[in-house]
């Protein structure tokens, strides 16, 4: 057995341990980024993989893909997430509110009702030297007969000139919401040749939809996921140019 080969199977083991993927927490498992792919790292893989190290034909990132153990058909699937609980759609009976309390007759006033006051005498026409103030800054009677047919088509008891109809109607029309935008993951990474090769792993994993806002990615996020900053750039460049061809 060829004790270079098992150094090698050691380095990959040890880059690739269980729990360093969160869709298989406890398999050794490589997640080939560019295709989605997950694959377990088993005895037959690993030796296959170490062989081609090796000879030099891939290195510890990137397993040899055109081996038949890391076809698309070996790869496994994703664990599949656990369901809420479902909620019961039945809508409860609402609780009747309590019986209202019959009125009460009040007891009766045990030194009886006084009557009220009389009311103020009027005072005489023309008692008043000044003239009296009225809702509209002047007193009916003692305007002079011109003014009063002036004024009396609304200050005889009428209701005032309305407003304008323009400033009646007048209102501010709530702003509208953004355009739906079209596509997919898949359509924009297809559309798009030129973009890194971890482009739709690292957007798939991030839950990312056609739509989303990408300026809210870190620059701790993306070169943790191996992108650089030309590369980055490229991804954001493309992703808006593609929003604006898919506007419904």
């Amino acid at each position: 057995f060829d004790e270079g080969l098992e150094e090698v199977v050691e380095e990959i083991q040890n880059k690739y341990p269980p729990g360093l993927c969160a869709d298989h927490p406890n398999l050794p498992c490589y997640h080939h980024r560019r295709t989605g792919n997950h694959y377990e790292l088993d005895r037959p893989k690993l030796l296959v993989w170490a062989a081609a190290k090796k000879t030099g034909s891939c290195t510890l990132d990137l397993p040899p893909l055109g081996s038949n153990l890391f076809k698309a058909d070996k790869a496994i699937k994703r664990a599949s997430p656990i369901a809420p609980p479902a909620v019961a759609t039945g809508t409860p009976t609402p609780t009747l509110p309590p019986p209202a309390a019959p009125p009460q007759t009040p007891y009766p006033h045990p030194y009886g009702y006084y009557p009220p006051p009389p009311p103020m005498p009027l005072p005489p026409f023309g008692m008043y030297t000044p003239p009296m103030p009225s809702y509209y800054g002047h007193s009916p009677w003692q305007e002079t007969p011109r003014r009063h047919r002036r004024h009396r088509s609304w200050d005889g008891g009428s209701s005032p000139p309305s407003e304008p109809a323009s400033k009646r109607h007048r209102h501010i029309d709530p702003p509208s919401s953004p355009a739906p935008i079209g596509g997919s993951l898949d359509d924009f990474i297809e559309s798009f040749p030129n973009l890194p090769e971890q482009t739709r792993g690292f957007l798939s994993e991030q839950g990312f939809q056609i739509g989303d806002d990408l300026s809210i990615v870190t620059d701790a996020q993306w070169k943790e996921a191996g992108f650089v900053l030309f590369g980055w750039k490229r991804v954001l460049d493309s992703y808006n140019q593609y929003k604006r061809a898919h506007k419904k």
